[in-house]
């Protein structure tokens, strides 16, 4: 919908819930007569979203415009003192009073679930777009047939889930993308996959090109789409990417299947298979210098210990990349309780070893995700010597 003026035919169009306009066919109101259309039914077009209370100056007519609760007025046209004839009023569709009509809210979400779209993706849907635009001033002044509370009670929780969405910049990227995964998913992992469409169009194996395209997207968030919704489409998918059956704490498919959070913000990895970090002090919120990781957790588990799970069960290849970006995984493999805060033994030069609170969420990950590899050189770091030489072992 964000690209819908790229829609160069009326399927396109139509595939974004668009409306085509034809040139030389169809004319702005007030145009006067229009030209004639040209012979061999050409002459191109655009496409524009369609007439909705967001888009009130694309209803074209009194029934659009009354079909979304507007009311279709002339509007004069402010000219300097003349001696000439008033032109026409302008006609536009006012919806700054439309009436809150309930046809008018159960037809746009109707339209956005028969996309299949469920739950939080609502949001990124038309149906999420109208009911939080028009919220507030129809809760005042209900549908007819319906009170202040019925309506709260009905479409109050939308409201509720497509402000946390949009709060949320991690989950609001997630919400954004996840149509076009939801087309990418079925494209890719339903073509040999007999299962899928008894499955309500959820593949129901996860391998090859199919967790290839798909892994990377459900490590940022599949997390996040299972806590706010996890009987949809992608988070159903995501249990089936992630679930190794075995119940085997070793099992490598650990090293994605995690909560995408991470306990800092930025990482080094130096000689002597040395790991450097930045993280958040939980307390004081404050962003540290670059501290060397002795070890994480309660009792500790030693950044040693850490570094040859990630490079036993992840794979030496994958060692340092999910060392940085994965560590909720590593956390699983290690037995490590997770939390809001991850107690991190670090050395600082001035005063030794101390053990300090730091953030863990999402938010920290994404910032190392894209921080850590412009800082990495192998002929330092190499998994091929750690960390079997790491502290003189």
């Amino acid at each position: 919908m964000t690209n819908i003026y790229a829609c160069r035919d009326q399927d396109a169009c139509a595939g974004v819930g668009g409306t085509w306009r034809d040139f030389h066919t169809e004319c702005p109101p007030g145009a006067g007569e229009c030209p004639p259309p040209i012979a061999d039914g050409g002459g191109g077009g655009s496409c524009e979203p369609g007439c909705s209370v967001q888009n009130s100056y694309n209803c074209r007519t009194e029934d659009e415009c009354e079909s979304i609760g507007g009311t279709y007025e002339g509007r004069n046209m402010h000219l300097p003192p003349g001696d000439y004839p008033p032109p026409p009023p302008s006609m536009f569709c006012n919806v700054t009073l439309a009436r809150c009509d309930l046809e008018t809210f159960v037809g746009t979400c109707a339209a956005s679930t028969a996309g299949g779209h469920e739950s939080w993706q609502l949001c990124e849907a038309d149906c999420g777009r109208f009911i939080t635009q028009n919220y507030q001033r129809c809760q005042r002044e209900p549908p007819a047939g319906m009170t202040s509370s019925q309506f709260t009670e009905q479409f109050g929780p939308i409201v509720q889930m497509c402000n946390t969405v949009n709060s949320d910049p991690q989950l609001e990227r997630c919400a954004s993308t996840s149509l076009e995964a939801v087309a990418t998913m079925q494209r890719v992992c339903c073509d040999d996959d007999a299962d899928c469409a008894a499955n309500n169009g959820v593949p129901t194996r996860c391998t090859g090109d199919c967790a290839d395209a798909f892994i990377p997207y459900f490590e940022t968030c599949g997390p996040q789409l299972m806590i706010h919704d996890d009987s949809s489409a992608l988070a159903a998918f995501y249990s089936v990417c992630t679930d190794s059956g075995s119940g085997d704490m070793q099992d490598p498919k650990l090293c994605h299947d995690n909560s995408g959070n991470s306990p800092w913000v930025a990482a080094e990895f130096r000689s002597g298979c040395s790991v450097w970090v930045k993280y958040i002090d939980s307390k004081t919120h404050e962003t540290s210098d670059f501290v060397r990781l002795v070890g994480v957790g309660d009792p500790m588990v030693s950044t040693a210990q850490l570094l040859d799970v990630s490079k036993d069960i992840c794979g030496k290849l994958n060692m340092v990349k999910r060392f940085a970006e994965d560590f909720s995984g590593i956390l699983a493999l290690s037995g490590l309780d997770e939390g809001k805060t991850v107690p991190l033994t670090v050395n600082e030069p001035a005063t030794g070893n101390r053990v300090v609170h730091a953030t863990n969420s999402g938010a920290n990950r994404d910032a190392v995700k894209t921080q850590w590899q412009a800082a990495y050189d192998a002929n330092v770091f190499n998994p091929d010597r750690c960390p079997e030489n790491m502290y003189g072992r």
